[in-house]
């Protein structure tokens, strides 16, 4: 696939398979996503893999999908299985939205390549999500997911 397949491919998911992704596929992801076009080249983003079926049914009802869709709501078996969340250890990062919005894109085309479907989430409840991950030393900024 090339990257003008894979951008006019990709579509935004919001009812997805419930089946296991490879944590490898996940990491391999991440390694490449790493290397996105970055201000000053500070390369201030983080990463959080969840793959384990009871984090991510927990991380589940912290995040607010389609939330402009009144009664929008999925079943159980259309939950993501999986979710990288994009995080930074600077409390006040410039850029953000930039560096969220570069990651995330990169991030989505690398998963289109390999047959995964995403969803690109920041609405979700940043200080919930961190403190059920332990990791209170990130800030999270956006959240992509299967």
């Amino acid at each position: 696939m090339t990257v003008s397949e894979a951008v006019k491919q990709r579509r935004t998911i919001r009812a997805f398979e419930n089946r296991p992704v490879d944590r490898e596929v996940l990491f391999s992801i991440c390694d490449d996503a790493r290397l996105y076009a970055c201000s000053a080249n500070l390369q201030p983003i983080r990463f959080k893999i969840v793959s384990e079926k009871a984090e991510s049914d927990a991380i589940f009802p912290l995040i607010r999908l389609a939330g402009y869709i009144p009664g929008y709501a999925l079943e159980e078996k259309e939950q993501p299985p999986a979710y990288i969340l994009i995080a930074t250890e600077d409390t006040n990062p410039k850029n953000w939205q930039f560096e969220a919005g570069a990651v995330c894109t990169s991030i989505m085309l690398l998963a289109k390549e390999k047959g995964l479907e995403t969803c690109c989430i920041g609405n979700f409840d940043k200080a919930q999500t961190a403190t059920l991950l332990q990791s209170e030393n990130f800030s999270l900024i956006s959240s992509t997911i299967w």
